[in-house]
């Protein structure tokens, strides 16, 4: 009875210790993940330490390129520290480069904030970019086949408060965001304007996807297929995504919410333009679009291709060419349009 008595009392001991390192655990990860930073015009850049962008010189940083890398420093010190807030005050922020986010990093733009795309970075070090963010870790970027399917960077948004403007400028076939194998990623209060020949958003393989409250305005381009919001597939035979971090493995979108968006002078608001065969068609599932305002589209409203279970409803769309266009897709369902 004794040796019974010890071993409960021993095992309770061993348990309460598990216990206690486990919610010790639990509230260094909450710790870990609820890193805020604010960042104005007149933010220092800080030490990322030994990361991948971790060098900032005199021959690289100058009144061209400090927007960019005081955006880069933050949104990589969080990918270190494994996720938290980058809260980004009113300005005119000029980035010449692409911006990385990573996995659990919520961005919140005040009223007031412009993001500027530019081409001159003043320096023979390195060229201007194209892409102006992408849901990546910065310290992937350059590997090749770093994400497939919906393995990428999850958790993460980019939220407008008040007046918030993305400007790609009309810099010929820049992106202002770029997905691809990401899931659980919102893009919410943004207006994006001046495109070229190009897409707003190029959204590819990703899985619970919400962009809501944004607009999209002014497109120029002779390509009638150049969407605001591109849903596609990374495939090597479409050319459907060209970044090496992700692998063309051909997976489709899954359950994407486009709702209260507004889209004024665009080619094609939303859309898809080229499809995945693998036996047949792949198809983007679940797509919804709602409440949406489409006006001047020079082309098509919408442009469902290789689409499945998806709804279409309660948009005013004004366009020259088709309001909808379908072609192989299935279980569409388009009301009170």
């Amino acid at each position: 009875m004794k040796m019974s008595k010890k071993i409960i009392y021993v095992t309770l001991i061993v348990m309460m210790s598990f216990f206690t390192i486990f919610a010790q655990n639990n509230v260094m990860a909450a710790k870990k993940e609820n890193k805020v930073y604010t960042i104005s015009k007149k933010s220092k850049l800080i030490d990322v330490g030994s990361h991948l962008y971790s060098t900032y010189g005199s021959d690289y940083v100058n009144k061209y390129t400090r927007d960019w890398y005081l955006f880069r420093s933050y949104l990589e010190k969080l990918e270190v520290s494994g996720g938290g807030k980058l809260i980004v005050k009113k300005g005119t922020y000029n980035i010449t480069n692409t911006l990385c986010i990573p996995s659990n990093v919520k961005i919140i733009f005040e009223d007031g904030v412009v993001i500027n795309k530019t081409t001159d970075t003043h320096t023979k070090k390195f060229h201007a970019g194209v892409t102006l963010f992408e849901f990546v870790p910065a310290a992937k970027y350059d590997k090749k086949n770093w994400s497939k399917e919906y393995n990428g960077v999850h958790d993460s948004s980019m939220i407008g408060k008040g007046k918030v403007t993305i400007n790609t400028n009309s810099v010929y076939q820049s992106v202002a965001v770029t997905m691809c194998h990401n899931q659980n990623i919102t893009i919410k209060g943004i207006t994006f304007e001046n495109l070229n020949e190009c897409h707003f958003i190029e959204l590819d393989a990703s899985k619970n996807v919400k962009i809501l409250n944004c607009t999209f305005r002014n497109a120029e381009g002779y390509n009638k297929n150049r969407e605001a919001i591109n849903i596609d597939t990374p495939d090597d035979s479409t050319d459907g995504f060209s970044k090496i971090w992700a692998k063309n493995d051909q997976t489709p979108n899954v359950k994407v919410l486009i709702k209260k968006c507004k889209f004024n002078n665009v080619i094609v608001a939303i859309g898809t333009h080229r499809y995945s065969d693998n036996g047949g068609i792949v198809y983007h599932k679940n797509i919804t679009i709602e409440d949406c305002n489409i006006k001047k589209a020079k082309s098509y409203g919408i442009n469902c291709l290789a689409w499945a279970n998806c709804n279409i409803r309660n948009n005013k769309i004004n366009s020259y060419d088709e309001s909808i266009r379908q072609r192989e897709t299935k279980n569409i369902k388009i009301k009170n349009n």
